[in-house]
C-alpha cells in the first residue's frame, strides 16, 4: 500500500487527509481495496456489524502455525478466545506481578552495568527490552521450556522470524506459485514454522507427563500454559492445533508488540528531555508516597501513561487490521461488494486532521483529565471488539514498569543525525534498530 520510498503507514494517512475516512483503491494485480479511517466506519466493522467482515486473511502464515486467536473468527476463535482470556486480566497478572518487576529491574540493573566507569554510554537500548520483555512473557506462559534437539534456536526467536516474513508470505496468496519456489525466505520460513510444531509436540508431551502425577499438576499451576491444560475441559482436551495457536498469540500478544511500543516511546523521549524530567518527578513523587512497586501505584502514573498513549497514538505497533466483506456489507452508507478486502487502518485513524487536533505533534496532555470515551473508535492501539488485543493489559503492566524504572534512573539522548524510519514487518518496527546515549539520572 505504501508508495516507493514512503515510511510505513505514510501513505494511508496521506489518503486520509486528501480524500477523507473511507478510500477506495487498487492493490495487487488491480484488486479492489476499501480503507476504512472513520470511527463510525471502523465501529461497523469492528464492532457493530463484524460478523460480515470476516478476519480469516490477516497474516499469509495464519494456517501454516495456527494463530487462531489473531487470524481467524468463528467457534474456534471463540472458544480458545474464553479459554485464554481470565489469564489476561488485571486481577490475574497481578498475581504474577513480582515475574514483571523482577524483570523490569534486571534490566534497569544491566542498564547500570554497562555505565560503570562512564558518564554516558551508547546502549542497544532496543535489543535490551527486547530481551526484558521476553524472558517477562516467557516465564509467565511457560515456566520452563522443555528441551530441543536444536538448542540454537528457541521458539520466540523462531516464531518472530516467521511472523516477520508475513508481508513475503501475504504476497503469495496474490501469486501462490511463489509460496512454492526454494527462495531463502520461503526455506527460512519453513525452518522456522518446523521448529515451532516440534516445540509445541515436546511441550505437549512434558504437560500431559505432568499430568500424571500430584507434583506435577502442583508445577503446572505455575505457568500459563500449564493452567490452561489443566483447566480444558477433559471431555474436549487441548490439541496441537490449539496448543500452537496459543503459544504463538501468546508470544505475539505479550512480548514483540509491547517491546516494540515501549522502544518507539522512548526513541520519542530521547528528543524530549523535558517531558522525560516531568516522567522523573511523578514516579519520584509516586515511590516517596507509597515506597514500593505495586500495581495500584502504577496506576498513579497518570502523565507517564498518557505519554505512553501518546506514542501509540503516533507510532501505533499494529498498523491496521484486514476484512473481507461478506454479503450485505454496508459501511456508511456504501454498499461494500461481497469479498473486498477492506482495511481498517487503525494507524491512519489515529492521525485523521478532522478528529484529532495538531494529529502529527507529540501532545501527551490530550490524553490528562479526559475520559477514554471522548476517543471511542479513535484511539485504537489495541484495535476494538471480538479482536480487540488479548494482552493489552499485559502491555499495560509491562510498559509502565519499564519506562517507570528507567526514566526514574536515566536520561536517553539521540545520537546526532541518528535516523530510524518505520518499517513494516507485520509490524510497525523501527529500521535500524533504536541505539540510545544513556546516563545515569542525578
Amino acid at each position: 500500500m505504501e508508495g516507493s520510498g514512503s515510511e510505513a503507514g505514510e501513505t494511508s494517512i496521506n489518503w486520509v487527509r486528501k480524500y477523507g475516512g473511507i478510500v477506495h483503491y487498487r492493490h495487487l494485480l488491480g484488486e479492489h481495496r476499501i480503507l476504512v479511517a472513520d470511527p463510525q466506519g471502523l465501529r461497523t466493522i469492528l464492532v457493530k456489524e463484524d460478523e460480515k467482515f470476516l478476519r480469516d486473511i490477516q497474516l499469509g502464515i495464519g494456517s501454516r502455525l495456527n494463530i487462531v486467536l489473531l487470524t481467524n473468527d468463528g467457534a474456534e476463535h471463540s472458544y480458545q478466545r474464553k479459554l485464554v482470556n481470565p489469564h489476561f486480566t488485571q486481577m490475574s497478572l497481578n498475581a504474577s506481578f513480582d515475574i514483571f518487576l523482577e524483570q523490569a529491574q534486571d534490566l534497569k540493573n544491566s542498564v547500570e552495568d554497562q555505565l560503570k566507569g562512564v558518564t554516558e554510554k551508547l546502549l542497544p537500548i532496543q535489543n535490551m527490552v527486547t530481551d526484558c520483555v521476553k524472558e517477562f512473557i516467557c516465564r509467565y506462559a511457560f515456566g520452563e521450556f522443555p528441551k530441543m534437539e536444536d538448542s540454537s534456536q528457541n521458539i520466540v526467536t523462531a516464531l518472530m522470524s516467521a511472523l516477520s516474513l508475513s508481508p513475503i508470505v501475504s504476497f503469495t496468496q496474490t501469486i501462490p506459485i511463489l509460496g512454492w519456489l526454494p527462495t531463502k525466505s520461503n526455506r527460512a520460513l519453513a525452518k522456522n514454522i518446523k521448529f515451532a510444531n516440534d516445540f509445541v509436540k515436546k511441550l505437549m508431551e512434558d504437560k500431559r507427563a505432568k499430568l500424571m502425577t500430584d507434583q506435577g499438576k502442583e508445577e503446572m499451576k505455575k505457568d500459563l500454559v500449564g493452567r490452561l491444560f489443566l483447566e480444558a475441559d477433559s471431555s474436549k482436551p487441548l490439541t496441537e492445533d490449539q496448543v500452537a495457536g496459543l503459544i504463538s498469540t501468546i508470544i505475539f500478544a505479550g512480548f514483540q508488540t509491547t517491546s516494540t511500543a515501549i522502544t518507539w516511546c522512548l526513541h520519542i523521549l530521547s528528543e524530549k528531555p523535558d517531558i522525560q524530567e516531568k516522567i522523573a518527578q511523578e514516579v519520584a513523587e509516586v515511590m516517596v508516597h507509597d515506597g514500593c512497586w505495586t500495581w495500584s501505584n502504577l496506576d498513579k502514573l497518570v502523565y507517564l501513561d498518557a505519554v505512553f498513549k501518546e506514542s501509540q497514538r503516533l507510532i501505533p505497533i499494529v498498523s491496521s487490521v484486514l476484512k473481507k466483506a461478506q454479503r450485505g456489507a454496508k459501511i456508511n452508507g456504501y454498499d461494500i461488494p461481497e469479498g473486498t478486502v477492506v482495511v481498517a487502518h487503525l494507524g491512519a485513524a489515529m492521525r485523521n486532521p478532522h478528529v484529532w487536533e495538531d494529529p502529527d505533534e507529540f501532545k501527551p496532555e490530550r490524553f490528562l483529565n479526559t475520559t477514554m470515551d471522548k476517543y471511542m473508535y479513535q484511539f485504537l492501539p489495541f484495535g476494538t471488539g471480538a479482536h480487540k488485543c488479548l494482552g493489552h493489559q499485559l502491555a499495560k503492566v509491562e510498559s509502565r514498569l519499564i519506562l517507570a524504572l528507567l526514566i526514574q534512573n536515566f536520561i536517553f539522548e539521540r545520537p546526532p543525525g541518528y535516523k530510524v524510519r518505520k518499517a513494516s514487518q507485520l509490524l510497525i518496527t523501527p529500521n535500524p534498530k533504536v541505539e540510545l546515549i544513556v546516563k545515569r539520572r542525578n
